[in-house]
């Protein structure tokens, strides 16, 4: 279910969310929106879990417009950023 809103919020906010990193690949860019919005959620849901207070209404904007914030801890404002490392494999070795 996560993966899912957070594919959905992708794609619905691609065609007005900055393109910083200039990327031209449609789908890299809704991966990368969708990484750091998962890793929003997943932060959100852990300091929900552990009694860690934290503020999100305030922090909340429609996906058309500039999100600024992502939570606030004791009224600091905090924007979550994140950083994926994966394995690319290209042209496997067939197996026999």
């Amino acid at each position: 279910m996560l993966v899912y809103q957070v594919v959905n919020y992708a794609v619905i906010s691609l065609p007005i969310t900055v393109n910083r990193m200039n990327i031209d690949d449609v789908s890299e860019r809704i991966q990368n929106i969708a990484k750091g919005k998962l890793a929003e959620m997943l932060f959100v849901e852990y300091c929900n879990e552990s009694g860690v207070g934290i503020s999100t209404e305030e922090c909340t904007t429609p996906f058309y417009q500039v999100d600024r914030r992502d939570f606030l801890p004791d009224d600091f404002e905090c924007d979550i950023k994140t950083t994926f490392f994966g394995t690319l494999v290209l042209n496997p070795p067939l197996k026999n």
